[in-house]
Formats: C-alpha cells, sequence, structure tokens
C-alpha cells in the first residue's frame, strides 16, 4: 500500500502510458481517449482509459487493428525510452 516508485519506474510508467497515449492519438480508428494518469492507481502503474462513442457489438478491421496498435504503443515507448 506503501510502495514507493523509483525514479527508473516512474520514467518506465510515463514513458509507457505516453506510448498507449500518442498512437491513440495518432491512429485513426483508434478509441478516444478518456483519461490518462502515470499516478499508480490501485494495482496498475499508471492508467490509460478509452471510452467508446457507441456500445458496437461489432469491430471493423481498421478498429481492431487500431487496438492492437495501441496495446503495442506502451511497450514500444519502453524499448524507444
Amino acid at each position: 500500500k506503501n510502495y514507493k516508485m523509483s525514479e527508473k519506474e516512474k520514467y518506465n510508467t510515463a514513458f509507457h502510458e505516453g506510448g498507449h497515449t500518442l498512437v491513440s492519438l495518432l491512429t485513426e480508428g483508434a478509441t478516444p481517449l478518456h483519461k490518462v494518469t502515470i499516478l499508480p492507481r490501485g494495482p496498475a502503474l499508471g492508467f490509460t482509459s478509452m471510452v467508446r462513442k457507441n456500445d458496437d457489438l461489432n469491430h471493423t478491421k481498421r478498429g481492431l487493428l487500431a487496438m492492437m496498435d495501441v496495446s503495442m504503443g506502451g511497450r514500444v515507448a519502453e524499448e524507444i525510452y
């Protein structure tokens, strides 16, 4: 509960969540961003929240590829950093 993040973990979390955010903003067909935080929330060190405009049961190929891109964006940002 009182876990203190090291400076390296703070930077890593910031870049990770920033990666999700940038990829989401730059990818056509991605779900719109709702909220992004680099502060620890529960078991997560950071959090990127996206909210769909409609409650769609079906997804387009473009939308599915966008979801994959956004999901991998955090890890890619860590690797670049």
